[in-house]
């Protein structure tokens, strides 16, 4: 007698008990509970397998049928597994997200950082994924990768020159599982480097919104009324002149109240802290340690500036504060904070590290010199770095302390 396939009806399957339900030809309904899956149990190489093809809520019964034909002849006629020609078929369906997942999942245990993994998740999800992250792997093609770095390669050049090596990580991942073929649109050397300006190029400051220097007093009457977290982070970050994510990953282990001296160090287990890999110790003026001896301390909390969560203070917090400054600014004089050698561009906190540079050498006599070593710029070639180890840190002190005046007093005294 012929086999009787096509036994199921589509309006009985929700109402299956547990257990095995033919449909004809090795396709079985598997109903365990609320679970209700389609499996295929064929015979390859004398053992007995069974193939789950799909949940019945997302797989219809026609479909089933039809992926049941597909892999019975590829047994039949191929001689080949079908559970290999599946998983062959799903994972050439990847997306560059999916493909992002595994290659993180594949590395973490070499990456004993934790804070590494979660900068490669953070950055590849704000960036990437809205643009590439539903494609396939074989679809992305050099104008997605410009599209994802151009905005934010003369802002955030340091997290997208980090951006451009994941994206070119994880597609050269997907090339070595046969995900796509052809060169890497992600690749630096002889491709992006002759789109792109190196990331050692970029001027910091150049493209960074700043405040004039002659604003900074009125800026910081208006910041000094603010009792926020964010609005003391901001005012730390003023008065050192470091970089917004030195403050906001500021630990009070960092600072040194007798010597009054802040130690930033290269890296910590939250990643790098210091884009030259090196400690750098900012001297404390008196405005400064006055602000620090006014912050809470939490318990078991170990940084300056925590967020409600506990977590350190996020990046835009900061940017947040300074958009309502602006706004707040713009609605009583029509001007608002604005960098006006940049077209009226709102300023950002970057941007206070150009002000303090400017105001250094148009209205100082200090060194170029010690100015870029307030600033921990990288600035020595590899022959005088060898000899000049030291961090001029007292040298620095009354630059630190004039800088501090300058702002929250507004009258330069050059005591020099």
């Amino acid at each position: 007698m012929p086999k009787v396939i096509n036994r199921l009806a589509p309006r009985a399957l929700a109402r299956l008990p547990d257990g095995y339900h033919a449909d004809g030809r090795n396709l079985y309904l598997r109903v365990r509970g609320v679970s209700r899956s389609w499996v295929l149990r064929y015979r390859f190489n004398g053992k007995i397998n069974e193939l789950t093809l799909g949940p019945l809520d997302v797989l219809a019964l026609a479909d089933a049928r039809q992926k049941r034909d597909e892999l019975l002849r590829v047994l039949k006629l191929e001689k080949r597994d079908p559970a290999e020609t599946l998983r062959v078929k799903r994972h050439v369906a990847l997306t560059f997200a999916e493909c992002a997942a595994r290659l993180i999942e594949a590395k973490r245990a070499e990456w004993t950082n934790a804070k590494h993994v979660q900068q490669w998740e953070n950055t590849l999800a704000q960036f990437a994924f809205p643009i590439i992250g539903h494609l396939r792997p074989a679809e992305v093609e050099t104008r997605h990768v410009l599209a994802i770095l151009e905005p934010i390669w003369t802002t955030k050049t340091e997290t997208a020159s980090r951006l451009q090596q994941r994206i070119a990580a994880v597609l050269d991942w997907a090339a070595a599982h046969g995900l796509r073929g052809g060169e890497n649109p992600a690749r630096w050397k002889g491709h992006l480097d002759k789109l792109l300006p190196a990331p050692s190029k970029v001027v910091e400051g150049e493209n960074m919104p700043a405040l004039d220097y002659a604003e900074a007093a009125d800026f910081w009457r208006v910041l000094d009324a603010k009792t926020s977290m964010a609005a003391r982070a901001l005012a730390l970050l003023i008065l050192t002149a470091v970089r917004p994510l030195n403050v906001r990953f500021a630990q009070w282990q960092e600072f040194d109240f007798e010597a009054r001296v802040w130690r930033i160090p290269g890296a910590s287990d939250y990643g790098q802290r210091m884009k030259t890999k090196r400690p750098h110790a900012v001297p404390l003026s008196a405005a400064a340690l006055a602000l620090l001896n006014t912050l809470p301390r939490f318990t078991d909390c170990p940084w300056v500036f925590p967020s409600r969560g506990g977590k350190p203070l996020s990046d835009m917090a900061l940017t947040k504060l300074l958009r309502d400054l602006h706004a707040a600014k713009h609605a009583a004089d029509g001007v608002g904070w604005i960098d006006r050698r940049q077209g009226g561009r709102v300023i950002v906190a970057h941007g206070f590290r150009a002000t303090f540079r400017t105001w250094g050498e148009n209205e100082t006599h200090y060194p170029r010199a010690l100015l870029e070593d307030a600033l921990a710029h990288d600035y020595k070639g590899e022959v005088e770095a060898v000899y000049a180890r030291g961090d001029l840190v007292e040298k620095r002190r009354p630059l630190m302390e004039q800088w501090a005046q300058f702002v929250t007093k507004g009258a330069l005294d050059d005591g020099q």
